[in-house]
């Protein structure tokens, strides 16, 4: 991963949020971005669970973003 970007999480619809890695300057919502899904959760908790995981896998500057809520 580069060190420039920040995992993105974004609420697909009521049941369902995903998690993508986003480049940092991504101002726009994820759900139009070409990047890979990092997750996908099934509420707000879970969604912040997986990504205090995952920052500790990879490398991301900026953590983690909740993008539309």
């Amino acid at each position: 991963m580069s060190a420039d970007n920040i995992l993105g999480i974004y609420k697909v619809n009521n049941r369902k949020f995903v998690g993508r890695s986003c480049w940092s300057e991504c101002e726009d919502d994820c759900s139009t971005c070409a990047s890979r899904i990092i997750f996908t959760a099934k509420s707000i908790s879970e969604s912040v669970k997986k990504a205090q995981e995952e920052l500790q896998n990879d490398v991301y500057e900026y953590g983690y973003i909740f993008k539309n809520l």
